[in-house]
């Protein structure tokens, strides 16, 4: 995914998240993925917006980013 051009450097994070988000044990990457989210210029409602995305298909994901997101934010 990451090494083709059809996505943008910011489609590829959020998949990533998206990805990253349903999967156990791995809250460091996602952390990371998120911090690149933000420095790629996503605001923190935007990143909100994207995890509540999750919740459409997986409640347990979604409380999962956002406590991850909460680290984040929090610098």
């Amino acid at each position: 995914m990451f090494s083709r051009d059809n996505l943008s450097a910011v489609n590829r994070e959020i998949v990533t998240v998206s990805t990253l988000a349903g999967l156990e044990t791995v809250q460091s990457q996602l952390r990371s993925h998120l911090g690149i989210l933000r420095n790629l210029g996503l605001n923190e409602v935007e990143l909100k917006r994207i995890i509540a995305e999750l919740s459409k298909l997986n409640l347990m994901a979604e409380d999962k980013a956002n406590e991850v997101l909460e680290q984040v934010l929090k610098g």
